[in-house]
């Protein structure tokens, strides 16, 4: 069984932070990150035991009421999103109860805010989320998880306790496979194949059709000793397509292995011990490792393609031959810049002349003065615009949730260019 212990031994933050809950020295706020099954969900569940617990003596103790019921999820003073596992993003909807509920007392003392898979979180939602982090009740608690930090904004990450869960080492790992009555041969394979991940572990050891794929893997892509087998070794992936992601997994990690293996910085995984390619193995030498690069198996033509729309450069040019020519020296149609040439050499596209780019510059210093203006007299119109569902300014805006219904969004039509400088010069001269 999982226990807080546990994780004291993966390392000094989790170790640190395990004492200080248990110590009742809790933050207010802990950040707990980590690749998929290195137990984040679990440690978030027991420390919210811990915080909760009414039990005498340790805690958690896992027997009291206030722990069967964090782990039932029935506490009421355990507050989560109202997001499902469906949900691709948390919105601030789905955290509208936790920050109602907020501004009442706990009902039995303290309270505890669990935000699992927060990177999931939208801009909006974090940022809702800020004031209540920002200052917090001595008896609140807030506990995320998230697969990195990335996700996560700079300001909301500042607040918290940053606990980085590490991979699990492989003599743990085995430890709880045979707790759970796994043979000692495969926890031994499972601990080498899951990466660290008690989580992936566990589902190997509770998937009967994983041996099965790790022999198949085996048979096939570590057993090939000439041309001659291939037909025979492929016959027996013919049905097994719904299967590639964990083949892949498997053949990737294996290879690792092997690799290892034959630079003499690993021994040689335990399966290999007795299967057909044990041989290859034990004479195989760094040298016989080659690298293949993707490119290569890549169409050349696609390639170019890539490259040129990589370099293609977008926005307004100043319509000067010296200047076009030096930003690309071509001699003819230009590759990189956003104009082209017709039948009689005359250039067309996102070209601007001197006094177009001139009278561009006075409009945007007299609308940032106008912003400012309004700004500072408290009386800025929010004006939101949009002219489809991906090209909206309210996409952008860190408050389009609070203005909902009531800001109705302009609709904006597409110009041209010619349309774009005609506007721009009625709009100087009135």
């Amino acid at each position: 069984m999982i226990t807080l212990d546990s994780f004291s031994s993966l390392g000094e933050a989790p170790r640190a932070l395990v004492q200080d809950v248990l110590g009742g020295r809790a933050p207010h706020a802990v950040l707990i990150t980590g690749i998929a099954g290195t137990g984040k969900r679990t440690l978030a569940r027991l420390l919210a035991c811990a915080l909760l617990c009414v039990g005498e003596g340790q805690r958690p103790c896992m027997q009291c009421k206030g722990c069967r019921r964090v782990l039932a999820g029935t506490h009421p003073d355990l507050l989560t999103p109202s997001c499902t596992d469906k949900d691709r993003t948390i919105k601030v909807d789905h955290l509208r109860e936790v920050l109602c509920a907020l501004s009442f007392h706990a009902l039995e003392g303290r309270r505890v805010i669990l935000l699992e898979n927060a990177q999931r979180m939208t801009v909006q939602a974090q940022n809702a989320l800020l004031k209540s982090l920002e200052e917090p009740d001595g008896e609140t608690h807030f506990i995320l998880t998230a697969s990195g930090e990335t996700g996560i904004l700079p300001t909301v990450r500042s607040r918290c306790r940053v606990v980085r869960m590490p991979p699990w080492p492989r003599e743990r790992l085995e430890a709880e496979l045979l707790a759970r009555q796994a043979d000692a041969d495969k926890a031994r394979e499972i601990a080498a194949l899951c990466g660290g991940s008690l989580g992936a572990a566990l589902d190997m050891l509770q998937n009967p059709a994983f041996f099965a794929l790790h022999e198949l893997c085996e048979r096939t892509f570590f057993s090939v000793h000439g041309a001659r087998d291939v037909p025979v070794l492929s016959f027996l992936l013919k049905d097994k397509k719904d299967d590639a992601d964990e083949l892949l997994s498997l053949l990737s990690q294996k290879a690792r292995e092997y690799l290892l293996y034959a630079m003499r910085a690993g021994e040689l995984p335990q399966r290999a011990r007795e299967a057909a390619c044990q041989e290859w193995w034990e004479h195989a030498a760094p040298a016989r490792i080659e690298r293949v690069s993707v490119r290569d198996r890549l169409a050349q033509a696609e390639i170019e393609k890539e490259r040129r729309k990589q370099l293609r450069r977008s926005g307004v040019l100043l319509n000067s031959d010296p200047v076009l020519e030096a930003m690309e020296p071509c001699g003819g149609s230009p590759r990189f810049l956003p104009y082209t040439l017709d039948k009689e050499g005359r250039k067309t596209g996102d070209l601007a002349s001197f006094a177009q780019l001139a009278q561009l510059e006075r409009f945007v210093f007299r609308t940032v003065a106008a912003l400012g203006d309004e700004l500072a007299d408290g009386r800025i119109d929010p004006d939101p615009c949009i002219r489809d569902a991906k090209d909206s300014a309210c996409a952008f805006c860190p408050y389009s949730e609070i203005c909902a219904g009531h800001e109705q969004p302009r609709w904006l039509k597409k110009i041209t260019a010619e349309e774009f400088w005609q506007t721009l010069e009625r709009r100087e001269h009135g």
